[in-house]
């Protein structure tokens, strides 16, 4: 998919920057839908963005999320409480 292609390319230039010794201690690439659908995506720092007030980014987030059973205020919740 396009996001998969975008998230190699960017860990690619993470790493291309490290070896030429220019570390970025802080990466980040996921926002909404990335945070709750491609959890590989979230590295050191996520853009939750609407998803914090328990709405869901997009209908295809949101339908994907039902497909899988994940309700976002469960997930919310489970945070929260920290399970």
């Amino acid at each position: 998919s396009y996001t998969q292609t975008q998230f190699a390319k960017f860990t690619d230039c993470i790493k291309k920057l490290e070896d030429l010794g220019i570390n970025i201690p802080y990466h980040h690439i996921a926002a909404s839908a990335g945070t709750l659908l491609l959890p590989k995506t979230c590295l050191e720092l996520v853009r939750p963005g609407i998803a914090i007030y328990g709405l869901w980014p997009s209908q295809e987030t949101a339908l994907v999320m039902a497909g899988q059973g994940k309700d976002l205020y469960k997930l919310a919740g489970d945070q929260v409480n920290g399970d």
